[in-house]
């Protein structure tokens, strides 16, 4: 019987017949990292760089709960398209990265990611951004709100309010309470103290549209919702297009002149 845990997480080897990154136009290659979390827990990720100037945003790109990072890279190129560096990782479990998933696992996970952008990479934090999408959405969050890990702004898309909150969508049999306290980002949300970025597409058919009304509600100035009419949960960059693009773009070149 399938439970909202073992619905949560979809990891697949690398590349699992998936797309490779040579298929792919980059101005740059992407460049495999590895490095450990606290728990020595060895990960994987790409450093895909759009530019060495230091003028030049970069994501911490924090995924969603399926597959591994070769699923994303349409999107990644794009990215460095418009002038975007990107750091993707894999969170444990995933592609090349050991271990087990778990929401606690993920959190160190996002943190030594972190660590490894502004140490090994010397990636300075007012021009680090972090984005996630999806259940990366969490992860991204709970990085933006430790004051251990500053930043100079946050994009979360196509992401949810809480775990419960998910569940009682496709498990509405379970007790509210058989979920309560993990991946809590409505609580959390308020706390953050960059600039935000909402995304989210109104036609999304996994995490409605009122989740993310609600994150945006909770959350403290200054704050953009960025709705992608016709966007569903997976295509959002696709639908959204160049308007989509430039808005990333925009809202990264700004917070990182702020800083």
């Amino acid at each position: 019987m399938q439970t909202p845990e073992s619905a949560l997480y979809f990891p697949h080897p690398y590349p699992a017949g998936y797309w490779t990154p040579s298929e792919y136009g980059f101005s740059v290659q992407p460049q495999d990292c590895y490095f450990q979390a606290i728990d020595g827990t060895q990960l994987h990720g790409w450093w895909i760089p759009a530019s060495a100037d230091a003028a030049t945003p970069v994501l911490l790109f924090c995924h969603g709960n399926a597959g591994n990072l070769t699923y994303r890279l349409d999107n990644l190129e794009k990215l460095q398209q418009v002038g975007i560096s990107t750091f993707i990782f894999d969170y444990r479990g995933y592609g090349r990265s050991q271990g087990q998933p778990s929401e606690a696992g993920l959190y160190q996970d996002g943190r030594a990611a972190y660590d490894f952008i502004t140490g090994e990479l010397a990636v300075a934090p007012k021009q680090l951004v972090a984005f996630g999408r999806s259940l990366g959405g969490a992860i991204a969050i709970e990085l933006a709100v430790d004051p251990q890990y500053p930043l100079a702004g946050l994009i979360v898309e196509s992401s949810f309010t809480s775990l419960s909150d998910l569940a009682a969508i496709f498990f509405p049999q379970l007790p509210p309470q058989r979920l309560s306290g993990q991946y809590e980002s409505l609580a959390k949300i308020s706390q953050i103290p960059v600039p935000l970025l909402l995304v989210h597409g109104q036609r999304d058919e996994l995490i409605p549209f009122t989740q993310a009304q609600q994150l945006y509600e909770a959350a403290p100035e200054p704050k953009t919702l960025y709705v992608v009419p016709e966007g569903m949960h997976n295509d959002t960059y696709l639908v959204g297009g160049a308007g989509y693009l430039d808005q990333i773009r925009r809202f990264c070149r700004d917070v990182i002149q702020e800083g």
